[in-house]
């Protein structure tokens, strides 16, 4: 189930700052954002990447601190310049969201990533926003641990098939996924 959270969307100080957040760096899923049942949440996420519109942004090494494993693939929308990638870790470059439009983000506020959501507005400095959690993308890395090995051999699956001239892979090429 998503985890809900209030309404704290302030379109006026984003903005003020033009979007600085969406501009740097699109904001990661949180497993609960794709469904209820591992079924449904595997089947978004194959929907959504076959966009190109997503893609894995992964947590470098085990987010536990066990090292049972090197990497935890997490979703999150692509970048403006990289549909397509099913894989993109932009360390030190700024990448702007694949979603964000010139009136603001393309999805309802419930419907954007978690990171996206737990964002707070900073009406004194804009651009200057965080999330109440400094270690939200810690614990989002430990709740996709369990979807690791589906999207690690998902995303092979899709490397063989042959994107379109918009980034999509075949059957499911409709450019403007919305997660049901």
């Amino acid at each position: 189930m998503q985890i809900e959270i209030a309404n704290n969307s302030n379109p006026g100080v984003c903005s003020a700052c033009g979007g600085r957040c969406c501009n740097h760096r699109p904001g990661v899923t949180d497993i609960t954002d794709w469904g209820k049942t591992r079924n449904e949440i595997e089947t978004n996420i194959e929907k959504a990447l076959r966009t190109g519109y997503w893609c894995s942004d992964p947590w470098d090494g085990d987010p536990t601190g066990n090292d049972d494993v090197d990497r935890v693939h997490m979703i999150r929308p692509s970048g403006r310049d990289h549909k397509g990638a099913l894989y993109h870790a932009p360390f030190f470059e700024s990448v702007p969201c694949a979603f964000l439009t010139y009136k603001g983000c393309f999805y309802s506020f419930r419907d954007r990533p978690l990171m996206c959501r737990t964002l707070i507005p900073n009406q004194e400095s804009p651009g200057d926003c965080t999330a109440e959690d400094p270690e939200l993308k810690r614990k989002m890395a430990i709740r996709w641990m369990p979807y690791n090995n589906f999207i690690q051999q998902l995303i092979r699956r899709l490397e063989n098939e042959e994107p379109d001239s918009n980034g999509a892979r075949p059957i499911l090429a409709n450019g403007n996924y919305q997660r049901e």
